[in-house]
């Protein structure tokens, strides 16, 4: 008798809010092991909250490189829009994300990446001109976005038009560049698919539709992973 191989999945969030709908989902379909992984098909996924932002993603991400060999890594979450041409509730995957206002300002006040600064080499691995690029094909489902990673949300017209002009993006994140640039490091195969929660504008949580983001995540990402082959 040949014993089916499971095939390890990573699942990685920063909050517990944007991917509870999808765990609701995935228990209806599939049991638990005595890892806590869930055992759906011949997948096995395990689910890892990461934390928000840069710093504590880095730490999670660093640790798990050193302790799992997935077949496949995911960060899922929300994420704002400036393009107005994604719907809200979209989803929508990452080809390439950078580290925004990481470097310095000049003597106007304008920002200076650590690239123009010399303090790294734009193509100097796991970059490419700056930015974090997958190298995996791109999967069927999703429009394919650039995005940048920042500290604090851009809510405020001079930070929007700033980011609009140094760091030309469609979403924006807390987190993503620092799950593609451990992923890159450690040489895991990865995708990020974010759902789009809100544009970005002057800010105003009162327009933010997280509810629905979450739900359409969860129910884009029951079908990437059942997919899996």
């Amino acid at each position: 008798i040949v014993q089916s191989i499971m095939k390890e999945i990573l699942i990685t969030c920063p909050t517990e809010l944007e991917i509870k709908p999808f765990i609701e989902r995935l228990n209806a379909v599939s049991s638990l092991d005595n890892n806590g992984c869930y055992l759906f098909g011949e997948k096995r996924v395990e689910i890892q909250i990461t934390g928000l932002g840069n710093t504590a993603t880095a730490f999670h991400l660093g640790r798990l490189i050193s302790l799992r060999s997935p077949l496949l890594c995911f960060q899922v979450g929300i994420a704002g829009s400036f393009d107005r041409n994604i719907n809200i509730g979209e989803l929508v995957q990452l080809k390439s994300d950078s580290f925004g206002y990481w470097g310095a300002r000049d003597k106007n006040d304008l920002p200076l990446s650590v690239f123009e600064i010399g303090l790294f080499d734009e193509n100097e691995f796991p970059f490419s001109e700056g930015k974090l690029i997958n190298p995996a094909a791109a999967l069927d489902h999703f429009r394919i976005v650039n995005a940048v990673t920042v500290n604090e949300a851009t809510g405020s017209e001079r930070t929007i038009q700033e980011t609009i002009q140094y760091h030309p993006a469609e979403i924006e994140t807390m987190e993503s560049a620092s799950f593609m640039y451990a992923c890159l490091m450690g040489n895991w195969p990865f995708h990020c698919i974010r759902s789009i929660s809100n544009y970005i504008e002057l800010r105003d949580r009162s327009k933010w539709e997280i509810d629905k983001a979450v739900e359409n995540l969860a129910d884009g990402l029951i079908e990437v992973i059942a997919e899996i082959s």
